[in-house]
């Protein structure tokens, strides 16, 4: 906001031009990558998730919710198709933001249907309806974290590949206006 203060909001030489754009370019690609960043680190100063905690709460999520899918074999392929939406790779290039904004909607649509599935079968259940419906909806939720987390992962290395050379050529563009503006 400084610099944009100090230009009166208006580009004066190519040397400043160069530097408030790049600037603009560093800022907003900051945001974009502290966005990126909560979505693989826990917490500003957390320790980095990895994709093997991510499954292995898949794996523990699927282990809780074994009794309910043996009960329900409509059930247990509607979970698996899910995962397999979800977490095989897009046939289409470029689709990945996409993807990851439909996989709300989509884990709110197959637990929909879940919830279905789990009240048609309630009188021949062993395990209570709220309890099968909750261990479906932590799967389908821990299922949706690590396609999420994945996606993230990918982005957050190519944020980096792009944003450390914006910050290089500000620091430099920087440098040069200041000894240019010094200078003459």
């Amino acid at each position: 906001v400084a610099i944009l203060f100090h230009c009166n909001f208006r580009i004066g030489s190519r040397n400043g031009a160069v530097a408030l754009v790049s600037m603009l370019l560093v800022a907003g690609s900051g945001f974009i990558g502290r966005y990126v960043y909560t979505r693989v680190h826990h917490g500003l100063f957390g320790h980095r998730q990895s994709l093997r905690e991510l499954a292995r709460d898949v794996e523990s999520s699927r282990g809780a919710l074994g009794a309910t899918l043996a009960g329900s074999p409509r059930l247990a392929e509607l979970v698996r198709a899910h995962e397999s939406s979800l977490l095989g790779a897009s046939r289409i290039p470029l689709s990945g933001p996409l993807r990851v904004l439909s996989f709300g909607a989509r884990t709110r649509v197959t637990l929909r249907r879940a919830r279905r599935l789990i009240a048609a079968s309630a009188g021949s259940s062993a395990i209570p309806r709220d309890e099968a419906e909750r261990s479906v909806r932590a799967h389908l939720q821990a299922v949706q974290r690590v396609a999420e987390f994945a996606f993230f992962e990918r982005v957050l290395s190519l944020w980096h590949a792009v944003h450390v050379p914006l910050c290089v050529l500000l620091f430099l563009a920087g440098s040069v206006h200041v000894v240019a503006v010094h200078l003459y």
